[in-house]
């Protein structure tokens, strides 16, 4: 495509979103993964790829081409969201795309990983106070510090 830069990478490269976003930071206006899931066919593992390319797109705000040989190839807008109809494993075809560019940044590509790290924090903390006020609940409750009334009937 005349005036886009692009990005490629391996398949093991692309479960790391730190990896991702730091490419990203560097301007490209779509990537383009490459992966082989020859070996796993009859698996989870070509969905699983096409699904992983959805995610960076949306990670990164950036489409994503994945074009493959032998596994699920797809095309995923800057939003996460399939542009066409995914290609099965047992195609044998090429198909031509129209594919929305983006330009900017998301706050993942912006702040990185720290923004999960505090968040899995925040949840421990929160969980952890729970655990505090539940553990204050179960103490018994202090005895009376006055004699029981007397009545008529005892």
């Amino acid at each position: 495509m005349p005036g886009c830069a692009s990005a490629r990478w391996c398949a093991s490269s692309r479960r790391s979103p730190t990896w991702a976003g730091t490419w990203c930071a560097r301007g490209p206006a779509c990537w383009s993964p490459q992966s082989a899931t020859s070996t796993f066919q009859e698996s989870w593992a070509p969905a699983q790829h096409a699904s992983l390319a959805a995610l960076r797109a949306a990670e990164t705000g950036r489409p994503v081409v994945h074009a493959t040989l032998t596994g699920i190839s797809a095309v995923h807008g800057p939003s996460g969201e399939p542009v066409g109809p995914r290609l099965p494993v047992s195609a044998s075809t090429a198909e031509v795309y129209e594919i929305p560019l983006a330009r900017g940044t998301t706050a993942y590509v912006r702040f990185g990983d720290w923004a999960v790290a505090a968040s899995v924090l925040l949840l421990a903390g929160c969980g952890a106070g729970a655990g505090v006020r539940a553990l204050r609940l179960r103490r018994p409750a202090p005895g009376p510090s006055a004699p029981p009334a007397r009545t008529a009937r005892g």
